[in-house]
């Protein structure tokens, strides 16, 4: 599924009711499961894993529990929310890098281009979420 908008709907519904982490355990040579520990540590599974019924190798079925196990829907959503930010980053500097090399370009001028010191008075230094902000207000919201 390469659609992020209904994976990230289908986490977001999914999440509230497993906030608990996930693990996945085999139980017998042919029982693997992936499931919730609570916090009493205790573990209470909601899914077979038997890919190598299909592959023929049972090892395919821990290796399936524990990659779903750690595919979970705060995970899911965790990745989305990171690659969301990347995405927005890069169309800021992708749209910096197009700008042309003269006085018609929009001018940003929200932020002064120095580290910041730990003693630095508040205002001074190189803020990035102002910076971003104004990039983004010169795009027309482009980066959001």
């Amino acid at each position: 599924m390469n659609d992020l908008t209904k994976l990230k709907e289908l986490a977001e519904k999914l999440a509230p009711a497993y906030r608990d982490p996930w693990e996945s355990h085999r139980h017998s040579a042919s029982a693997v499961t992936v499931g919730a520990v609570n916090e009493s540590g205790e573990y209470s599974d909601f899914l077979d894993v038997r890919i190598s019924d299909c592959s023929a190798f049972d090892e395919h079925d821990d290796e399936l529990a524990e990659w779903i196990a750690a595919a979970n829907p705060q995970a899911i959503l965790e990745l989305i929310e990171r690659l969301e930010r990347a995405e927005a980053d890069a169309a800021r500097y992708r749209w910096l890098r197009e700008q042309p090399n003269d006085c018609s370009a929009p001018r940003i001028d929200v932020v002064r281009w120095e580290p910041m010191d730990e003693s630095a008075n508040e205002g001074e230094g190189l803020r990035l979420e102002a910076l971003d902000a104004a990039i983004d207000a010169a795009m027309g919201g482009g980066g959001k």
